[in-house]
């Protein structure tokens, strides 16, 4: 799973240049890795957590493998 985050994160490492990260999660309602920044822009947007509250400010990286999810959701 560190793999997988990691390689995800590279792939958008331009993107996060000049913003802070807050914290990186695993969705397990969708199998979305969210990354959680500080700042706006066109990449963020609002989504929502497990329990139905809004996060805002976060970049969806996309959905990981089932393989990888099994463990996780």
């Amino acid at each position: 799973m560190k793999e997988a985050v990691v390689a995800a994160l590279q792939m958008i490492a331009d993107e996060l240049t000049d913003r802070r990260v807050l914290r990186c999660r695993f969705c397990k309602k969708d199998g979305q890795l969210v990354v959680e920044v500080e700042g706006g822009g066109a990449w963020t947007e609002t989504v929502y957590d497990d329990a139905g509250n809004e996060v805002r400010q976060c970049g969806i990286i996309g959905a990981l493998p089932p393989a990888l999810r099994r463990g996780y959701v």
